[in-house]
């Protein structure tokens, strides 16, 4: 399992810019699942209020990153996601 720290996290976020030089053994692909799921749901948080409320709570450390993990949170990514016109 691979070791989660604060460091860890804002590797993820580093590693969305393509002018970053990866650890070596790593790519810049690195975490890019949450970047995804972190713009879908700072996205959602626009016209859905638990979304909203679950990333306010997080950015002021007034809750753990578990809890946009939610699976009523996600649920709703998907859902959002589904129902988004094509373009």
């Amino acid at each position: 399992m691979p070791d989660v720290t604060f460091r860890s996290t804002t590797k993820v976020i580093d590693y969305a810019f393509a002018t970053t030089v990866p650890v070596p053994g790593e790519t810049l692909s690195e975490g890019a699942w949450l970047r995804w799921y972190i713009k879908e749901l700072t996205d959602l948080s626009f016209t859905d209020a638990q979304a909203a409320s679950a990333l306010w709570h997080l950015r002021v450390l007034l809750a753990p990153p578990t809890d946009l993990l939610q699976l009523a949170l996600v649920l709703k990514v998907v859902r959002n996601l589904i129902r988004r016109p094509c373009t």
